[in-house]
């Protein structure tokens, strides 16, 4: 995914580790901000207690790995967790938060106001209990009761299970590094989510042993780690599904790579991570390619002209097509349309407040691209549009938001055109057709 995805995930689930881990409980990045906030929460960390380091050492054979040789340990309190959130991110971290914006109004994910490191700080100051920081070594958990002495044996299983999460992911760094598998995955959209979807699956699967073997919660384990309640106001639910989506769907396909592959199955996926959701969201097809198929896209930077820059592009993926399609769909027309996906390319174009996204997409067959372009074409002609025939592309625009502009299928490939404006839709569209 974009660098956000990456300090904040396994800070939430890479974003995503920084924007989706850390909105989830988990963080990961590099040469993180030296603010003050940070500093404080450094300070007040300490070596790990003989308690928790039993527990860690318990994730760990749970696990079948070996344990790290230290970690530390701190406790933050709610008000003071976002503050700690945004020390973390680095300014490589912020520039992916502001890329992602960009691809998520042109979607629709977010509206013009909107952008997404605000969100994921209104999930992240709600949902967190905790996160780890693997370029600190560093374990904080939120607790908000009175007094200054944290004491593990006063806390509830369900605490203690996600407890037993976050030092999951302190197991994984010791022999994965994780910063290592993320800067593998570059702003690859689909690769970041599905790596997220593997770290969170599997810290997700550890956390259910260790619940099983040593606590009696009754409340169902994933709760805890997602945090309680509803979705905090201002967060979309689009961008909510994504954020849990590697501890859902991850966990589902990580226990099945387990009943497939045997223990040894998960250390397998780490040495050699899934490159799409594809893989994560069709685990009956394990043992098949993961690698999608290349789609290409000219390079239209300089033919938009003067002032028009490249800002973001990579491989979208079959979670993010089907997230998009529920915008406006219900959810299973959504997921059969963008089933047959099997790879695809996007660009991002930026010039002051105007953008453009380029997105190509290749499916299994011309049967599957039919049914993508049939479920497309629904899902434009809902809202307040207005759609035209223009030179032969189908241009629908929307007082409210960003104009899209379709091409004809060919064969088993679909493109289309998204742009802050028509005029930019309907100009990148034009150079599109002429490269």
């Amino acid at each position: 995914m974009l660098k956000p995805h990456w300090a904040a995930l396994v800070l939430a689930a890479i974003v995503a580790t920084v924007g989706l881990s850390a909105a989830m409980g988990c963080s990961g990045g590099s040469d993180p901000a030296d603010s003050g906030a940070l500093t404080s929460a450094l300070a007040a960390t300490g070596p790990a207690s003989p308690e928790l380091l039993e527990i860690l050492d318990q994730v760990a054979d749970l696990r079948g790995l070996p344990p790290p040789k230290s970690v530390r340990f701190g406790v933050v309190k709610r008000e003071a967790f976002p503050a700690l959130l945004d020390a973390l991110l680095t300014d490589s971290d912020r520039e992916g938060f502001a890329k992602t914006t960009t691809l998520y109004r042109l979607l629709g994910h977010l509206g013009r106001d909107q952008d997404y490191l605000s969100v994921y700080r209104a999930l992240a100051s709600q949902a967190a209990i905790g996160l780890y920081s693997p370029d600190h070594d560093t374990l904080w958990v939120i607790d908000d009761r009175p007094g200054s002495t944290f004491r593990l044996d006063e806390m509830p299983p369900e605490a203690r299970a996600a407890l037993a999460h976050e030092l999951a992911h302190a197991v994984q760094d010791a022999n994965f590094p994780l910063a290592d598998l993320k800067r593998a995955t570059g702003d690859d959209l689909d690769a970041s989510l599905a790596l997220a979807s593997l770290i969170e699956g599997d810290a997700v699967a550890s956390q259910a042993l260790y619940t099983a073997r040593y606590l009696s919660a009754t409340r169902p384990a994933l709760g805890i780690v997602l945090g309680q309640g509803a979705t905090p106001p201002g967060v979309p639910p689009s961008i909510a599904r994504e954020l849990f989506f590697p501890y859902t769907s991850g966990s589902e396909w990580v226990q099945a790579e387990i009943a497939g592959g045997g223990p040894g199955a998960t250390d397998r996926l780490f040495r050699d991570p899934p490159r799409t959701t594809a893989s994560i969201l069709h685990p009956e097809r394990r043992g098949e390619s993961s690698t999608p198929v290349q789609a290409t896209l000219p390079d239209l930077a300089a033919p938009l002209g003067e002032g028009w820059e490249r800002e973001s592009g990579g491989g979208f993926g079959e979670f993010q097509l089907r997230n998009y399609l529920q915008l406006r769909l219900p959810g299973i027309p959504a997921a059969t349309a963008a089933a047959g996906w099997v790879g695809d390319r996007y660009d991002v174009y930026k010039r002051g407040n105007e953008s453009v996204a380029v997105i190509r997409l290749t499916f299994s067959d011309d049967g599957q691209a039919a049914e993508f372009a049939a479920a497309h074409d629904a899902f434009l002609a809902t809202g307040s549009s207005v759609r035209s025939l223009k030179d032969g592309l189908a241009v629908t625009a929307s007082a409210a938001g960003p104009t899209t502009v379709s091409f004809p299928r060919s064969g088993p490939q679909i493109t289309f055109v998204i742009g802050s404006s028509e005029a930019v839709a309907i100009r990148a569209a034009a150079l599109l057709r002429g490269g």
